[in-house]
Parts: structure tokens; C-alpha cells; sequence
């Protein structure tokens, strides 16, 4: 819902199309932002995911394939995640929700 599509088909004089094929464009999620909630309770594991420059959080969920990773710590795990900056990249749902592929979280402060 609210996706981009790619229809093939037949136009029609009314400006209809008799569609022979429908695509989901745009599938690809990437994006930098602020986790603002996140729960590792429920399955699927999920948090509440605010892109940068938008208004309204996303639903990420959260997968065995996910691959996490928090400051130096690769194949973290839901539970090491904390709200703040991240990266997410994934694939958008039908539903509106995206399906994590990575999760990238740093502090923002550190260093050495």
C-alpha cells in the first residue's frame, strides 16, 4: 500500500490498463535514523525505526538472518540493540512494515 508499482498490460481508451503483469518497485529499504523502540519479546523480534527527514516511524522486523552489528561488535543479537542512531537496510512489505536484512547501530560518541 503506497508503493511505487511497474504495470504491464493493454491501454485501454479510458485510460485504464488491462494489466498482464504488476511488479512491486521500490522494494529496497535504505536508511539512516533514530530507533525509538525496540522489542525483543514478541516474534517476529521488531523495533520502531524513524528515518532521517521523516515524520512517522516504520515497523523493522527483525529475523535469524538479520545480520546486527552494535559499535565493534559483529552478529550481535536483538537484545544488544539500544535506541539511537542506526543504519537499516532491508526490503519493504506488503504491509508497510521492512524486513531487515542489516542493522547497523553505533553510540555516537566513542572513538579511541
Amino acid at each position: 500500500i503506497g508503493a511505487p508499482v511497474e504495470v504491464q498490460g493493454t491501454c485501454n481508451s479510458d485510460g485504464s490498463v488491462n494489466a498482464t503483469q504488476i511488479n512491486l518497485d521500490g522494494t529496497e529499504f535504505h536508511a539512516e535514523g533514530t530507533i525509538n523502540s525496540i522489542d525483543c519479546v514478541d516474534s517476529p523480534q521488531s523495533l520502531l525505526f524513524t528515518p532521517d527527514n521523516v515524520v512517522n516511524p516504520v515497523t523493522v522486523k527483525i529475523a535469524a538472518t538479520t545480520e546486527i552489528q552494535v559499535n565493534d561488535t559483529e552478529n550481535a543479537s536483538c537484545t544488544d540493540l539500544v535506541t539511537g542512531t542506526a543504519e537499516i537496510e532491508g526490503s519493504v512489505q506488503s504491509d508497510g512494515t521492512v524486513a531487515a536484512k542489516s542493522i547497523d547501530e553505533s553510540s555516537g560518541g566513542g572513538g579511541d
